[in-house]
């Protein structure tokens, strides 16, 4: 699965922004204009360049270091966020975190064009986007894998309900303009603490050619791809390798789709 989302009833996180204080839910107009009086524009990736540029994306941003987030209720809830996150994507073996990035300020005609995140770290593997309570309308985020759309919507009306979504960095996505109101998010960057080296029977030699020349590991695998590799090599290591590997060989194309080489 390429993204997942949910949301929830909570005690919320007591959220304090540096030189606006406590943030109250819904959010009060006027820690809105605060919070849009101290940010900046955020830009966003092109090429090798960092730029902004507000026909291509109108948001504000305000820096991690700039937000303290605490609250024993919300870090327990934030785990089960986490461990969806792992089940969903099949990361279900490996350590997942959170790393708080950036909390953003969509106003009325905020937008983002189609895109895809830049993997800020060599673990980072996606992104997730919390919409706290903040009434607004439009914004929906509409993330693209394989030709198919999923369409998120973000609007929140509550006083104590979190809205949620996790996806992979390398999916293209957008967000629609803001069509009223204002939309304020905290977006983390997701990390992983790393696949296991696949080790293919040396014996094989048009599989293990193709196998170094595209740097094949378990971490390039994502979603339903990593599900699947890990339970072929839980099935090799108690089948044996050479057994799997032999009983491949003569549709080794097929072999190498399934592990996301072709």
């Amino acid at each position: 699965m390429f993204l997942c989302k949910g949301e929830s009833e909570l005690p919320m996180p007591r959220i304090e922004v540096k030189d606006v204080g406590l943030l109250s839910y819904p959010v009060r107009q006027d820690q809105l204009q605060s919070m849009i009086g101290r940010a900046t524009r955020a830009p966003f990736g092109k090429g090798t360049e960092t730029i902004t540029d507000l026909s291509v994306r109108r948001v504000w941003q305000i820096q991690s270091t700039d937000v303290n987030i605490t609250g024993r209720h919300f870090q327990a809830y934030f785990d089960t966020i986490t461990k969806s996150i792992k089940e969903s994507m099949g990361l279900t073996n490996e350590e997942v975190t959170a790393e708080l990035y950036k909390l953003l300020v969509y106003d009325k005609g905020s937008f983002f064009l189609p895109h895809r995140d830049t993997e800020k770290a060599d673990n980072m593997f996606g992104t997730l986007v919390l919409s706290l309570p903040c009434p607004h309308r439009g914004g929906d985020l509409v993330v693209n894998h394989s030709g198919r759309d999923e369409v998120v919507s973000l609007e929140n009306d509550s006083m104590s309900l979190i809205k949620w979504t996790a996806f992979f960095a390398d999916c293209q996505h957008e967000v629609k303009p803001v069509t009223e109101g204002c939309r304020v998010c905290l977006v983390y960057n997701l990390l992983r603490s790393g696949g296991t080296k696949v080790n293919i029977n040396p014996e094989s030699e048009p599989i293990i050619n193709a196998i170094n020349q595209s740097n094949f590991t378990l971490e390039s695998l994502k979603g339903s791809d990593a599900t699947l590799a890990r339970t072929l090599l839980a099935f090799a290591d108690e089948q044996g390798q050479s057994k799997v590997i032999s009983d491949c060989e003569s549709d080794v194309s097929g072999f190498l789709t399934v592990f996301g080489i072709f």
